[in-house]
């Protein structure tokens, strides 16, 4: 997975946070799992579960996030990987933007719970 230094984590991340992420980056390299993360999210934040049709596009960038201490590795403090996703669901098009972290705690039982946590943009056609 290539997780990307993008304009916002730079404002979020300070330079002794940079050593982290180049570790991180080195663990998460063989993760080839971000498009089925992205349909876990887009079906997560769906009003029923298996809504996901399409996934155009998924990214991955540095984030903070204050939920979460040490997720990734015993020294990643609150470092987290943020999504941008941009989904074709039964509901329309998504846009969702959701922690990797939130993402590894779906279960069957917590997903609106977990949802309520993403950033999510509805469009649907008007005929």
């Amino acid at each position: 997975m290539k997780i990307k230094m993008t304009a916002d984590s730079k404002k979020a991340l300070t330079l002794e946070d940079a050593e982290i992420t180049k570790e991180l980056q080195a663990a998460m390299e063989e993760d080839t799992g971000l498009r089925d993360y992205a349909e876990m999210a887009v079906n997560a934040a769906g009003k029923s579960y298996n809504t996901c049709r399409i996934i155009y596009e998924v990214t991955a960038e540095w984030a903070r996030n204050r939920r979460i201490w040490n997720r990734y590795t015993d020294n990643s403090r609150d470092i987290d990987i943020w999504l941008n996703i941009v989904a074709l669901t039964d509901e329309g098009f998504k846009m969702i933007g959701a922690y990797l972290s939130d993402i590894w705690e779906i279960t069957g039982d917590n997903q609106r719970e977990i949802a309520s946590h993403f950033y999510v943009r509805n469009f649907i056609e008007e005929k």
